[in-house]
Protein backbone atom coordinates (compact mmCIF):
# COMPACT_ATOMS: atom_id res chain seq x y z
CA UNK A 1 0.00 0.00 0.00
CA UNK A 2 2.64 2.40 1.04
CA UNK A 3 5.12 1.61 -2.35
CA UNK A 4 1.35 2.60 -4.28
CA UNK A 5 1.10 5.76 -2.25
CA UNK A 6 4.78 6.79 -2.98
CA UNK A 7 4.24 5.93 -6.65
CA UNK A 8 1.21 7.91 -6.80
CA UNK A 9 3.19 11.35 -5.25
CA UNK A 10 6.42 10.60 -7.99
CA UNK A 11 3.58 10.92 -11.00
CA UNK A 12 4.65 7.85 -12.40
CA UNK A 13 2.45 5.04 -11.62
CA UNK A 14 3.92 2.41 -14.60
CA UNK A 15 6.22 -0.07 -13.38
CA UNK A 16 9.93 0.69 -15.17
CA UNK A 17 11.74 -2.37 -16.42
CA UNK A 18 15.74 -2.10 -15.86
CA UNK A 19 16.25 -4.89 -18.04
CA UNK A 20 17.40 -2.70 -20.80
CA UNK A 21 18.64 -0.11 -19.10
CA UNK A 22 22.11 1.58 -20.40
CA UNK A 23 25.07 1.04 -17.89
CA UNK A 24 26.06 3.33 -15.66
CA UNK A 25 28.06 6.15 -17.23
CA UNK A 26 30.67 6.22 -14.52
CA UNK A 27 33.88 4.10 -14.98
CA UNK A 28 36.48 3.64 -12.48
CA UNK A 29 38.84 2.31 -14.28
CA UNK A 30 39.87 -1.29 -12.24
CA UNK A 31 40.93 -3.89 -13.79
CA UNK A 32 42.42 -7.25 -12.70
CA UNK A 33 44.99 -6.39 -11.61
CA UNK A 34 43.22 -3.99 -9.08
CA UNK A 35 41.56 -7.08 -8.06
CA UNK A 36 44.89 -9.12 -7.88
CA UNK A 37 46.39 -5.85 -5.46
CA UNK A 38 43.62 -6.03 -3.20
CA UNK A 39 43.94 -10.01 -2.36
CA UNK A 40 47.42 -9.56 -2.14
CA UNK A 41 46.45 -7.04 0.66
CA UNK A 42 44.29 -9.12 2.20
CA UNK A 43 47.18 -12.06 2.15
CA UNK A 44 49.59 -9.57 3.40
CA UNK A 45 46.96 -8.84 6.38
CA UNK A 46 46.11 -12.16 7.74
CA UNK A 47 50.07 -12.37 7.91
CA UNK A 48 49.62 -10.08 11.13
CA UNK A 49 47.63 -12.57 13.16
CA UNK A 50 50.65 -14.92 13.11
CA UNK A 51 52.72 -11.98 14.88
CA UNK A 52 50.31 -10.54 17.66
CA UNK A 53 48.18 -11.79 20.34
CA UNK A 54 46.89 -9.55 22.11
CA UNK A 55 43.25 -7.64 21.59
CA UNK A 56 44.15 -4.16 20.41
CA UNK A 57 46.05 -5.72 17.60
CA UNK A 58 43.04 -8.49 16.79
CA UNK A 59 40.93 -5.21 16.60
CA UNK A 60 43.22 -3.31 14.35
CA UNK A 61 44.08 -6.09 12.39
CA UNK A 62 40.90 -7.49 11.25
CA UNK A 63 40.00 -3.56 10.68
CA UNK A 64 43.07 -3.30 8.10
CA UNK A 65 41.43 -7.18 6.68
CA UNK A 66 38.22 -5.69 6.18
CA UNK A 67 39.22 -2.46 4.63
CA UNK A 68 41.30 -4.69 1.68
CA UNK A 69 38.05 -6.54 1.45
CA UNK A 70 35.48 -3.51 0.96
CA UNK A 71 38.80 -2.45 -1.94
CA UNK A 72 38.16 -5.87 -3.98
CA UNK A 73 34.48 -6.56 -3.57
CA UNK A 74 33.34 -3.39 -5.99
CA UNK A 75 35.80 -4.83 -8.54
CA UNK A 76 34.10 -8.14 -9.11
CA UNK A 77 30.86 -6.73 -9.90
CA UNK A 78 33.02 -4.07 -12.56
CA UNK A 79 35.16 -7.17 -13.78
CA UNK A 80 31.44 -9.27 -14.24
CA UNK A 81 30.04 -5.97 -15.94
CA UNK A 82 32.99 -6.27 -18.50
CA UNK A 83 33.48 -9.43 -19.49
CA UNK A 84 29.29 -9.04 -20.18
CA UNK A 85 29.97 -6.35 -22.11
CA UNK A 86 32.73 -8.04 -24.33
CA UNK A 87 30.65 -10.96 -24.73
CA UNK A 88 27.65 -9.26 -26.32
CA UNK A 89 29.59 -7.34 -28.67
CA UNK A 90 31.81 -10.45 -29.36
CA UNK A 91 29.39 -11.80 -32.88
CA UNK A 92 27.76 -15.46 -32.35
CA UNK A 93 29.87 -17.92 -34.19
CA UNK A 94 28.03 -19.84 -37.05
CA UNK A 95 27.85 -23.90 -35.76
Amino acid sequence: MTVLVLRAQMGNDKVRDHADAPPPRVDLKLSTNTLLVGSLAQGFALVFYLFFDSLTSLYLTSAMFGLFQGGIVPSYAIIVRRQCLRAKRRPASAS
